[in-house]
C-alpha cells in the first residue's frame, strides 16, 4: 500500500463530509459513513511508514467499530507512534493492536503507553521488536497500575531493562488475573452504562477515568508479599511505588468503609 495507500484505506473507514452545489446553485452536504460490519485490520507488511501510520491514527480516532488492527512490519517510528497514541486515546471499541517489528523509539512507544488508561477496551498491545528502552519501558511502569483493562502485553526483543520488563510481566498478569474474578466482572457491568454514555459526551472522560480508578482500587488483590517484590524490582520508578502505596491505602479504606455499612 504503502504511505498513499494507507491514506485512502483509512479515508474510507472514517466518516465524511462531501460539500457540492446542486443544478439550482445550492450547497449540498452529503455524509458518507464508513463500513460498520469491519472490525479487523490487518494492515502488516505494507510499508506505512510515519506518514501512513498518521492517517490510520486519525482513522482510529474515529472509527467505533474496528476491534483489531495489526500495523506490523511497517517502518513505523516515533512520530506515527506518537500519533497512534493520541488516537487511542479517543477509541472506545479497539480491543488488539499489533505494533511488532517496528521502528518505535522511546518517544512514540511513550505515547502509546500513556494512551492505555484512556483505551478503556485495549486488553491487548504487541510491540515486540521495535527501538523503545528505558524510557519507554517507565512510561509503561506509570500507567499499568491504573489501565487494569491490559491484560496481554508484549515487549519482548527491545531494550527494556530486566527489572522493568519483570514488574510489567507481573503487573499485566495481575490485571488478567483480576480481570477473570466476579468481582471485576461485576465493577464493570456496573460503568457499562457510564462508559457508553462517555462515548457520546467526550466532557465526561476524566470522570469515566476516575471511575476507573475506583474499579482498580475495588479489584486490589494483591497481596504484601507480591507488592514488596514488585516495589524492590522497580526501584528506578518511584512513582509506580508512590502510586502503589496509595491504591493500598485506598483499598484498605474501601474496606473498612464496605465492613462497617
Amino acid at each position: 500500500l504503502g504511505a498513499a495507500g494507507g491514506r485512502g484505506l483509512a479515508e474510507a473507514l472514517m466518516p465524511r463530509v462531501i460539500v457540492y452545489k446542486d443544478s439550482f446553485g445550492r450547497t449540498i452536504d452529503t455524509s458518507l459513513d464508513y463500513p460498520k460490519s469491519l472490525v479487523k485490520l490487518k494492515l502488516s507488511r505494507n510499508e506505512l511508514y510515519d506518514e501512513g501510520a498518521e492517517w490510520v491514527a486519525q482513522m482510529l480516532g474515529q472509527n467505533s467499530t474496528l476491534q483489531h488492527v495489526d500495523l506490523s512490519h511497517n517502518m513505523i517510528a516515533d512520530r506515527g507512534g506518537k500519533a497512534l497514541g493520541e488516537a487511542l486515546k479517543n477509541n472506545y471499541t479497539l480491543e488488539h493492536l499489533s505494533l511488532d517489528y517496528n521502528s518505535i523509539a522511546d518517544v512514540g512507544m511513550e505515547g502509546v503507553a500513556r494512551s492505555l488508561e484512556a483505551c478503556t477496551a485495549l486488553t491487548k498491545l504487541h510491540a515486540v521488536g521495535n527501538r523503545f528502552s528505558d524510557g519507554g519501558s517507565r512510561a509503561f511502569l506509570e500507567v499499568l497500575p491504573l489501565a487494569t483493562n491490559m491484560t496481554d502485553l508484549r515487549l519482548d526483543s527491545n531494550e527494556v531493562p530486566f527489572d522493568h520488563y519483570e514488574t510489567i510481566k507481573a503487573l499485566v498478569e495481575a490485571h488478567a488475573k483480576r480481570y477473570e474474578s466476579g468481582t471485576q466482572k461485576r465493577c464493570r457491568l456496573e460503568i457499562e452504562g457510564f462508559e457508553e454514555k462517555a462515548k457520546r459526551e467526550p466532557g465526561l472522560h476524566a470522570k469515566l477515568n476516575m471511575e476507573r480508578r475506583l474499579l482498580y482500587r475495588a479489584t486490589m488483590d494483591i497481596d504484601e508479599t507480591k507488592l514488596q517484590r514488585l516495589e524492590s524490582k522497580a526501584d528506578t520508578s518511584e512513582s509506580l511505588r508512590a502510586r502503589e502505596g496509595q491504591m493500598r491505602l485506598l483499598a484498605k479504606r474501601q474496606a473498612d468503609a464496605e465492613a462497617g455499612l
